[in-house]
């Protein structure tokens, strides 16, 4: 039951990415407030005295001082904010869906390598890629994932098709639905699971810890308790993460699975190339599986325009 391990593990890489604005948000400017034309005072002729020459036609008009001080006045034009998207990001969550995701533009792919499986002593490995559709900020995102299974077995012989139909609401929330190995060949033992999912971005004062991103979702299949899901049964169980940004180039992050949990640290070793290297370990507390085992995945998510 390894497929699940990269679809989100490595899939959550271009969420990371594109939460970096949030995080990270320049100031908003206040709006220019368009100035006021200033009075234009005109000139009031005098009374010359007869004893003395008139000397006013021959006398310059005194120069408008209005655009001048209209000039003076103006408010500076901000510079325009620079792209943080494209800048590197961690990943949000070790082996479970969160609600961001990736629009028209972007890509993702990566590998994922565990020392053994549930129940067996060989590795194992799967690669994967995806892209986006649609705008989740305006509409709605599409996220469609193809991953290679058995990579350190029988190379390439098992694979899957997977998407997640996204919306983002303002820069702090997200909901989505999915289909984790909608279509999958025969050998591929993760099941076919549909789910549900909330992310949320809570932002706090803190230098050691800025933020928390924080998802929780329901799923049937691969979410539900173990033993259920050997058997096949019907049902839906609750799974989440919460990811806390301790550093803007390191998460440490927390998983329940519907039947285990998962610990890990997401990590961006370069700043401006968007590499993100994210070890775990799973199955911790003996609810699933036959003992604790080490995960690791590697993956890049790229903004073409």
């Amino acid at each position: 039951m390894i497929i699940y391990w990269f679809l989100f593990g490595v899939g959550s890489v271009l969420g990371g990415a594109g939460l970096t604005p949030f995080f990270d948000a320049p100031p908003t400017v206040a709006p220019q407030v368009a100035l006021a034309p200033a009075p234009v005072v005109s000139a009031v002729p005098t009374a010359v005295p007869a004893s003395e020459p008139d000397t006013t036609a021959a006398r310059p008009p005194a120069p408008s001082t209005t655009a001048n001080d209209r000039e003076a006045l103006r408010l500076p034009v901000p510079p325009r904010p620079q792209r943080v998207t494209d800048r590197s990001a961690p990943g949000l969550t070790l082996n479970t869906p969160t609600a961001f995701g990736a629009r028209l533009g972007q890509i993702y792919g990566g590998v994922n390598f565990q020392h053994r499986i549930r129940y067996a002593r060989w590795q194992d490995g799967v690669a994967s890629g995806g892209a986006g559709l649609g705008d989740p900020s305006r509409w709605v995102g599409l996220d469609v994932t193809v991953t290679v299974l058995d990579t350190y077995t029988d190379f390439a012989e098992d694979k899957a098709l997977s998407w997640k139909l996204h919306r983002q609401f303002g820069t702090r929330w997200a909901l989505a639905v999915g289909h984790e190995n909608m279509w999958h060949t025969s050998g591929t033992d993760g099941g076919s699971s549909r789910y549900a999912v909330a992310s949320h971005v809570l932002l706090l004062p803190y230098d050691a810890l800025s933020a928390l991103v924080v998802s929780v979702g329901v799923g049937n299949d691969r979410f539900l308790p173990e033993s259920r899901f050997q058997q096949r049964e019907d049902g839906v169980n609750l799974f989440g993460s919460v990811a806390a940004r301790v550093h803007p180039g390191m998460h440490i992050i927390a998983n329940w699975t519907g039947q285990d949990l998962a610990l890990g640290v997401s990590v961006t070793p370069f700043t401006q190339i968007p590499l993100v290297f994210t070890p775990a370990l799973v199955d911790l507390t003996g609810t699933a599986g036959d003992g604790v085992r080490f995960s690791a995945s590697m993956g890049m998510a790229l903004t073409l325009w």
